[in-house]
């Protein structure tokens, strides 16, 4: 056998040298701390022996003087006492002055040309007479005559401008002012597509509210969650002005042979930049498709309207969106200039919108829009909340957050959490609701009619205490409420186009209104806001989230006569207290924190590893950021219930034709449901 060869390795002796110990100088140290010892000793039997030598008096007297002396130092030491009622006035938190609404304040939005001055048609004219449309905006203005003459085109202005009227009013009197009378049973004339359910609702109730006076008109909406047979018994029938969500007509096209489409000249894409965010370019694609088929697509009068564009918008096949074949309205003078000239022609190789670049760069934000953003910690998230929302007493708000898991979250803690003092656990005090206004909540997983319903009861509200609307991004986009005064966007906005329509729900049309926008202290934060300041034209300015908490403060001791110097963890245990109390509520902010962390994840301008998800747990009332909760029985039979429920919606919707033709029997339906079904 070959001899093996072991390398041994032998470190290296230290350079420094350890150094010797002086023995001498020990002993010597040693001695002295033995004689001081046995000096401190005898010293002590000799002050006793002059004790016992002196008078009972002359020792008490020393011993007071000894007292005194260490007494005199001690308050010497001390900071000066003050009195427990001096020291409630001295310590009495000052009243913060939060940004407010300026009413005088007035926008440039109306001009001083009315209604009644267009040629349209007089019934049209009642009819928005008749809904208080009397003055026209800047967009109305420039976009009526436009599309008056059904040319192709493409409507840009800042939300809250009156875009909708701009194409309904042209349409509705064109179909009243044709040369045959126009009934139902002819079908469908102009077809609105629309991203979000609630847009398609709004703009049905702008196309009434326009046709109130015109009889002939027949307005109806195709939405997904309602129920199909009582859509296609309208379409049966005939419905003039269609508008509907991009899935729910490309059903109907296919499946419902009664419907009428063969008689449409105008097709209008309401928010187009975000139906393409939405994922529905194939279904708009497929639904030219189906059309070309049967219509003339090129010869339709086309109309795209949105807040802002891009080049994605370019991308849908048979629209064919060039500077030749589109009269762009809203935009920006170099804009206009910079295209006029272009002759373009998009072929199926070429789908890019090279021409158009980033659109016009500067987001049009209301001018009476008074725009703030803060910064604060991982841990004061959920308290920052609740003393934000204690400032809002009186006030319409809207919450802006990013999963559907939060809303519910969020939701439950201001229904359920009761004020009390977490520091005084003895003490029996009477149980108050800590958030006095109305809330509401809305999106994407809570069923049709519920979310019909929360949308009209929340922008009719007149609740004295105010109203609070919890909402993912589905209401950020083309909703009216007039009465919102105060947005906050309570997580990092996707991208600055949800930031600028987000905070667009409010200062609609010459209305005053204030947007905060709440980001954790770090770089990307700072970066994001130069960013985004760069696109805005309106400043976007800095408020201490202190200012909130000493407001708090300030309500704290007023109401309740309690002083707290932190008021965020007094904020922190309230709220702790109450998820501690039951194992679904902790399950239920477990949830809504591992939502929050994958929605963050998924952010182009913010990395999760910048987090101190530490902190970040302790603001959901959790004890840990990594826990093994998630593993609980009960919280995976939750996520299976909520993913089984969105299995069979989707189910539902697909097979509704199948379920039709297995069903034996028609349920007979009332005369009221008939009315309604006949009107709807």
């Amino acid at each position: 056998m070959d001899d093996i060869q072991v390398k041994v390795f032998i470190p290296e002796k230290s350079k420094a040298v350890t150094p010797k110990r002086d023995r001498k100088l020990e002993h010597q140290q040693r001695k002295l701390k033995q004689e001081q010892k046995k000096q401190k000793y005898f010293d002590k039997i000799h002050s006793n022996r002059q004790t016992e030598q002196q008078p009972q008096h002359q020792i008490e007297n020393n011993e007071v003087q000894q007292i005194n002396q260490t007494n005199d130092h001690k308050q010497s030491q001390r900071k000066p006492r003050v009195p427990m009622k001096q020291l409630v006035i001295h310590q009495k938190p000052q009243s913060v002055t939060l940004p407010s609404i300026n009413v005088e304040q007035e926008g440039e939005v109306f001009t001083e040309q009315y209604f009644e001055d267009l040629q349209i048609h007089p019934n049209v004219k009642l009819g928005l007479k008749s809904s208080e449309y009397i003055k026209m905006t800047k967009i109305q203005q420039l976009a009526i005559p436009i599309v008056d003459t059904k040319a192709n085109t493409f409507i840009k202005s800042e939300t809250g401008s009156g875009k909708t009227l701009a194409y309904m009013v042209p349409l509705i009197s064109h179909l009243m002012s044709a040369e045959v009378r126009i009934t139902r049973e002819q079908g469908t004339y102009i077809l609105i597509v629309c991203p979000t359910r609630e847009l398609s609702l709004q703009c049905v109730d702008a196309a009434l509210k326009v046709g109130k006076k015109c009889p002939n008109i027949v307005v109806g909406a195709l939405v997904g969650g309602e129920n199909a047979n009582h859509e296609k018994a309208r379409l049966r029938k005939g419905v003039t002005i269609v508008v509907g969500t991009p899935g729910r007509i490309l059903y109907h096209i296919q499946n419902t042979q009664s419907f009428k489409y063969l008689n449409i000249h105008t097709l209008v894409f309401e928010e187009c930049d975000r139906i393409l965010d939405m994922g529905f370019q194939k279904d708009i694609e497929q639904l030219i498709e189906l059309f070309s088929d049967k219509i003339d697509i090129p010869s339709c009068q086309k109309i795209m309207v949105s807040a802002h564009v891009n080049q994605n918008i370019c991308q849908i096949k048979g629209l064919e969106i060039t500077p030749k074949n589109y009269k762009f309205v809203g935009f920006s003078k170099e804009f206009i200039k910079g295209t006029k000239n272009k002759d373009i022609q998009i072929n199926d190789e070429n789908q890019q919108c090279d021409w158009l670049g980033e659109g016009d760069p500067t987001w049009q934000i209301p001018s009476t829009l008074k725009q703030y953003y803060t910064l604060i910690q991982e841990h004061q998230k959920l308290a920052f909340l609740f003393a934000y929302i204690r400032t809002q007493i009186g006030k319409k708000t809207i919450i802006f957050v990013s999963t559907c898991d939060e809303v519910e979250f969020y939701s439950f803690l201001f229904q359920q959490v009761q004020f009390n003092n977490p520091f005084k656990k003895d003490q029996q005090q009477h149980k108050q609701a800590f958030i006095t206004q109305e809330v509401y909540k809305l999106h994407g997983n809570i069923e049709q009619q519920q979310r019909s319903k929360t949308y009209f009861n929340f922008k009719k509200s007149k609740y004295q205490e105010g109203c609070v609307l919890i909402s993912t991004s589905v209401a950020s986009r083309g909703l009216d409420f007039p009465d919102v005064t105060n947005i906050l966007v309570f997580d990092p906005p996707d991208s600055y186009d949800d930031y600028v329509n987000k905070v667009g729900r409010t200062a609609r049309i010459n209305k005053n209104g204030i947007s905060l926008m709440v980001l954790f202290e770090n770089l990307e934060s700072q970066q994001f806001i130069e960013e985004t300041q760069s696109h805005l034209a309106a400043p976007l300015n800095l408020i201490e989230s202190a200012e909130y908490f000493k407001a708090f403060q300030y309500y704290l001791f007023e109401t309740k006569k309690i002083h707290d110097k932190m008021p965020d963890k007094f904020l922190a245990l309230m709220i702790k207290q109450k998820i501690k109390q039951d194992k679904d509520y902790q399950l239920q902010s477990r949830r809504a924190y591992v939502s929050f962390l994958r929605a963050y994840g998924r952010l182009k301008s913010f990395k999760i590893k910048t987090l101190n998800l530490h902190n970040l747990s302790k603001s959901f009332a959790l004890e840990k950021a990594f826990s093994e909760d998630t593993k609980d029985e009960r919280y995976q039979k939750d996520l299976k219930f909520i993913n089984r429920e969105k299995f069979r919606q989707r189910e539902d919707q697909a097979n509704e034709t199948r379920w039709d033709r297995e069903r034996k029997k028609r349920r007979v339906m009332s005369q009221a449901e008939l009315s309604k079904m006949e009107f709807m």
